[in-house]
Order: C-alpha cells, then structure tokens, then sequence
C-alpha cells in the first residue's frame, strides 16, 4: 500500500550580508508558535558531503 498523504510546509530561506539583521529575523520568526529558526548556515557546514568534493 502506498502512503499518499503528504505534510505541507511553506519554506522561507532568509540571507542577509553580516550585520544587516537577518539573524535576528530568524529569531523573530522562529519564535513564532509555527515558525522554526535553524541558525546561520555558515554552523552547518559540517553537513556537507566530503565525498564530492
């Protein structure tokens, strides 16, 4: 049997240059009850995939 129920989210992908406050948009609207705020990309980094480079 296929699962066909999907969950849908809306996404919205915030940049910014330093100091121009998009860090604390993030924080704005994640504390929003349906908004989430995962932090700056540059702390991510250690999800990229070495094997492709």
């Amino acid at each position: 049997m296929q699962n066909t129920s999907r969950i849908s989210k809306k996404v919205c992908f915030i940049a910014g240059a330093g100091h121009s406050g998009s860090t604390l948009l993030g924080f704005i609207l994640g504390s929003h009850s349906q908004g989430f705020y995962c932090g700056e990309a540059a702390k991510t980094r250690y999800l990229q995939d070495d094997s492709k480079n």
